[in-house]
């Protein structure tokens, strides 16, 4: 297989053990696995030429076995509580199949609303602005800093910033601030490996809509998601 220097490689980290939730990656939406729907989006990505499932459930492989992508079981040490995402990433990419990728994806199935139309449009920023690196992003607006408390043992609460302005603070004198939603990282093999992670000196912002950055780390996310799902007919 050739590899374009604008084809991407897919991974899709989605381990067995969770602790909000027990086996969450196995869990429906719609009567699909959220394992699935990262990978149902990847498919239709033009710029996608390799997608990559790492997990160390067989549960979890054998639901995506005729998905035709490829599978990584993990070893025990990569599937820990404590193992990262970039370690699982790195140890892929340095696989002889892989090795030539200049530029990878990493879709979370805790994030199925992440579309094939928001993976398309942030490679496409990605190759554009010739960043080293893209997170999808969402406005922070109740947990702006501007806003938050700290608790004391004696629950007195004071302002995270402090300011004598805080009672008369609007939020729409506030200077907006975003958090990576967790739904959809980019990044050059080269940055990626050099900055241990997704984030550095050249890392671009995309922002998504609300509707579509839902992350299911408890139940009621869960719940959440199975109604925006059903209500829109989503697959």
């Amino acid at each position: 297989m050739k590899i374009k220097d604008n084809d991407f490689i897919c991974i899709i980290p989605a381990r067995g053990g969770s602790k909000g939730l027990k086996n969450k990656n196995l869990l429906k939406i719609n009567s699909i696995p959220l394992v699935l729907w990262p990978i149902n989006s990847a498919k239709k990505v033009k710029f996608i030429r390799k997608i990559v499932l790492s997990s160390d459930s067989k549960k979890i492989l054998n639901i995506a076995k005729n998905k035709i992508v490829d599978f990584h079981l993990r070893p025990k040490y990569l599937a820990t509580d404590t193992a990262t995402t970039f370690s699982v990433i790195k140890n892929i990419l340095e696989k002889k199949e892989y090795k030539n990728f200049k530029n990878i994806i990493c879709l979370e199935p805790t994030s199925p609303f992440t579309n094939s139309k928001i993976i398309e449009k942030s490679i496409k920023l990605f190759l554009k602005s010739k960043a080293q690196s893209l997170v999808t992003i969402a406005e922070a607006n109740q947990s702006s800093p501007n806003f938050l408390f700290k608790k004391y043992t004696n629950k007195i609460l004071k302002p995270y910033i402090k300011s004598k302005k805080y009672n008369h603070l609007r939020r729409q004198d506030i200077k907006k601030t975003y958090f990576p939603d967790g739904s959809l990282y980019i990044s050059d093999t080269v940055s990626l490996i050099k900055n241990k992670g997704f984030f550095g000196k050249k890392t671009i912002g995309y922002l998504i809509p609300k509707f579509y950055n839902l992350e299911i780390d408890d139940k009621t996310d869960l719940n959440i998601a199975r109604s925006i799902a059903k209500y829109n007919n989503l697959k």
